[in-house]
């Protein structure tokens, strides 16, 4: 499977120690050929790309086609749109979350040791996602430091407080599989939501 892989993701897929990690980046490539393929009617076997200066790939004849790929545990994500985006998926575990304070805003900290024990690393993968995704979307990774911005998550709605805070629109996707649990967070822009969550089977790519 790597061997069908352009070289940059496969130059990736082999910088990962554990084979499933490798794996797992390939997968979420054969997914966005398949996204691709749907969406735009795009052969990704016959375009070029490259990888700006802060590590997102991107078509290089194409700036009308934007995607982003996120993978963890069981689960591969893409997402494609007109406009830039940006995904995050992570298995939710337990964790020291007094890691908090190293990423978050104050007032994210305050939102998450205020709720009960139990709800709260649920909440912190909520943010963490809403974060990874918009700095993903913005597409300067973490030149953009964590806790320059903040999240607030109620139960339907989602509040952002940073730069182009009018530009981005956020959404937050559980996705339970037998064995484990996921938290999905997604950034676009504002009016271009999704209608859906697809979930396809690894033996459908």
């Amino acid at each position: 499977m790597l061997g069908s892989l352009p070289y940059n993701r496969k130059e990736k897929a082999l910088k990962y120690i554990k084979i499933e990690d490798r794996y797992r980046c390939a997968f979420s490539w054969k997914l966005l050929e398949k996204v691709m393929r749907d969406v735009f009617s795009l052969d990704l076997g016959k375009e070029s790309f490259d990888i700006d200066a802060y590590g997102k790939p991107f078509l290089t004849n194409r700036n009308d086609i934007h995607f982003n790929l996120s993978h963890s545990g069981e689960i591969v994500c893409c997402i494609v749109d007109n406009y830039p985006v940006g995904i995050d998926v992570e298995n939710i575990n337990s964790i020291d979350l007094n890691i908090a304070s190293n990423f978050f805003s104050k007032k994210e900290c305050s939102d998450l040791f205020n709720l009960p024990n139990k709800d709260q690393i649920n909440y912190f993968y909520k943010l963490w996602t809403l974060k990874e995704s918009y700095i993903k979307a913005e597409g300067k990774g973490l030149s953009i430091p964590l806790n320059s911005f903040s999240f607030k998550v109620g139960s339907n709605s989602i509040s952002f407080n940073g730069e182009n805070v009018d530009k981005w629109a956020f959404l937050l996707h559980n996705i339970n599989t037998d064995s484990q649990n996921y938290q999905l967070g997604i950034c676009v822009q504002k009016g271009r939501l999704p209608d859906k969550i697809i979930e396809i089977p690894y033996m459908a790519l």
